[in-house]
């Protein structure tokens, strides 16, 4: 599991980032959080450290782009953000964004999360974002996305960037393709990520699956046992098993299985 979460926004140009402007911004997307400056003197010019209701989250402001490389993972075959990586190179800057002392339990992992979020998507209000990079889960977010989730319903978590989707598509039964599934980020919170077995479905429903899969576990804690089933309908039965390696992906996971 994650020991802190870390997060990168890409900047088209040097933001000169200010701790006041960032909790200004902070306390009008989540006016009922406590918000202050922690930590005393900034460690440099353009680091501080913030605390957000119990959460501190350090802000690094760097005025040159992210190492060559850092995005490629990231950019390669993203379905969400098709132009990521030609829309990311012009980026000249970034702030890097992580939370400090990171809690054992899941209702504080997700709170740390949630306050990286935050503090990412008041700098993309601040400054010529591009993007986000969210490392635990090599996924990137557009600018806009990132404060549209920010300013999301109490309770909605913004899965698709904490929890990125990998599609297999390299079976077939007969004349039929089958999509497999698996996830990077969610070990970061519960210990394991998903894999969704490979079945006859299309790659919508199996996102939906496994998106739903993740939200319950992101609110409930892994409660999901070796030989559950689960499903949206009284007709689908989605079997549930813990692997110590999964078939798609070489850690402990939640594998889903269309019974």
């Amino acid at each position: 599991m994650a020991d802190s979460y870390i997060a990168m926004v890409a900047l088209e140009r040097p933001a000169g980032l200010q701790a006041g402007a960032v909790i200004g911004q902070l306390k009008l997307q989540s006016p009922s959080m406590s918000i202050e400056e922690a930590g005393g003197a900034a460690p440099s010019p353009g680091a501080f450290i913030l605390k957000l209701d119990e959460v501190l989250v350090t802000v690094m402001q760097v005025d040159a782009p992210m190492p060559s490389g850092t995005l490629d993972q990231a950019t390669t075959g993203n379905l969400l953000w098709a132009d990521s990586a030609k829309a990311l190179a012009a980026h000249r800057a970034h702030a890097v964004v992580a939370s400090l002392r990171t809690p054992s339990d899941l209702p504080g992992r997700v709170a740390a999360a949630s306050a990286v979020t935050q503090v990412c998507a008041a700098i993309a209000a601040l400054s010529s974002a591009i993007g986000v990079y969210w490392v635990p889960s090599e996924a990137v977010y557009e600018a806009g996305q990132l404060q549209a989730a920010a300013q999301s319903p109490e309770g909605a978590l913004p899965i698709e960037l904490w929890v990125r989707l990998h599609f297999v598509a390299n079976e077939r039964q007969g004349q039929r393709p089958l999509i497999g599934c698996f996830t990077t980020g969610m070990a970061s919170f519960v210990g394991r990520e998903i894999e969704f077995q490979a079945a006859a479905l299309p790659p919508p429903t199996v996102a939906e699956r496994v998106f739903g899969t993740a939200q319950y576990l992101l609110s409930h804690g892994l409660v999901l046992n070796h030989g559950d089933t689960l499903g949206i309908s009284s007709t689908e039965r989605i079997r549930v098993e813990h692997v110590n390696e999964g078939r798609y992906i070489k850690t402990a996971a939640l594998r889903l299985i269309v019974a």
